[in-house]
């Protein structure tokens, strides 16, 4: 049996108010769908240099994030340009964006590999 999962819009705000209480700077730069829309995260390196990430679902049904400009930070350009072709393919998709060079430190899911 599945449980219900938690509607994207209080998932991406629990997000957003961890990394605020812990002095991050954290923004909702694309509103997507409240109950159900896909999340990118974007963290923004401190030299510039961003990863971008797309939540999926593993195969225990847990959230997870999913490496997206590869391995290595990639320019603000080129995640940008990842960002807007996942736009027009899911307009509802939500964009938060992270200023950390350790995202894997701020949530709670986990971050599979490239």
């Amino acid at each position: 049996m599945t449980l219900p999962r938690l509607a994207t819009r209080f998932w991406v705000s629990s997000i957003v108010r961890r990394c605020s209480g812990l002095g991050i700077p954290a923004t909702v730069v694309r509103h997507g769908y409240d109950e159900a829309g896909a999340v990118l995260l974007l963290a923004r390196h401190r030299d510039g240099l961003c990863r971008l990430f797309g939540a999926t679902t593993g195969r225990d049904d847990a959230r997870a994030w999913l490496p997206l400009s590869g391995s290595v930070p990639v320019p603000a350009a080129d995640a940008d340009a990842l960002i807007e072709r996942q736009r027009r393919i899911d307009p509802d998709v939500w964009v938060l964006e992270l200023e950390t060079d350790a995202p894997e430190a701020l949530v709670e899911e986990r971050f599979l590999p490239a």
